[in-house]
């Protein structure tokens, strides 16, 4: 259970409370009620922690489709994958999908696509080229 929840069923317990009691128990209920986290900072707190939650599981995601992007294109380039580590391998969809992202048109990340994959003077034909922006699209956020 998390900070945010346990907060939030705390506020909620200690208004229900509140409402039963004797006129002895109101004041210090009140000074309880006081020092309890307000709504509003409870939810803004279990929003930060969703929010948070929510970009670890795209990174873990991105990763996944990294590595997919990775095997895909070892599996289907081999001349090009040749004496490549993973991380170059990866820059290609790091880089297409970046440029992706802002805009650029299918023809100028092909072009980056084809600079990134030439490897050892190898350079990917414009069929390949094309199979690998199909490859790179699925591992874009």
């Amino acid at each position: 259970m998390t900070k945010a929840l346990r907060a939030a069923i705390t506020a909620i317990f200690l208004i229900v409370l509140a409402g039963c009691g004797t006129d002895e128990d109101s004041a210090q209920t009140s000074d309880q009620l006081s020092s309890a986290p307000s709504g509003s900072a409870v939810v803004s707190s279990a929003r930060e922690e969703l929010d948070s939650a929510q970009e670890t599981a795209e990174a873990r995601l991105d990763d996944a489709k990294l590595a997919a992007f990775v095997v895909s294109f070892r599996t289907g380039y081999a001349d090009l994958s040749r004496d490549r580590d993973d991380e170059d391998i990866e820059q290609i969809a790091i880089t297409s999908c970046t440029d992706i992202a802002q805009g650029a048109d299918e023809q100028a990340v092909k072009s980056t696509i084809g600079s990134l994959a030439e490897n050892n003077g190898t350079r990917p034909t414009p069929e390949q080229t094309q199979q690998i922006y199909v490859l790179v699209r699925p591992a874009c956020p």
